[in-house]
């Protein structure tokens, strides 16, 4: 299994991949699901079930992770393929969503923007699928 520092070193040196992979498919396509990669891989990492490094860059806010680590066991469903990335951005997104509405915050109009959000979430599982890479796992 990888360490932190290789998985960030492996996400940092793959986020041009990333980047140039997704312009030659769509020039457009290419800022959100390259940001959605690096963000995937440095924050919303399938480690976040671990006191990880992903973990320690919330700072002030990493409090947040500790109910889903209680939830997830390390390497459970939150290594699991296209499962755990939905589980997390679920996790955060529901919460999020939720105080956006009752501060008033009109959300229908982005998530109608489902090529968007389609793009953002490929970014992000396409981090996962390379953190699992280097733990071995994404075979197995």
């Amino acid at each position: 299994m990888a360490s932190g520092t290789h998985h960030d070193r492996l996400i940092l040196s793959t986020t041009p991949i990333a980047a140039l992979a997704a312009y030659a498919i769509d020039p457009a396509a290419a800022l959100p699901l390259t940001a959605s990669y690096l963000l995937g891989g440095l924050f919303l990492s399938p480690d976040l079930d671990t006191p990880s490094k992903p973990f320690h860059r919330w700072k002030g806010l990493k409090a947040i992770w500790l109910p889903y680590q209680k939830l997830c066991k390390h390497r459970g469903t939150s290594h699991w393929l296209v499962i755990g990335t939905l589980g997390r951005v679920l996790y955060l997104g529901v919460p999020l969503g939720a105080i956006g509405m009752l501060a008033g915050i009109e959300l229908a109009g982005w998530v109608q923007e489902w090529r968007s959000v389609l793009i953002i979430l490929i970014g992000l599982e396409l981090s996962a699928w390379t953190h699992l890479a280097a733990d071995g796992l994404l075979f197995k």
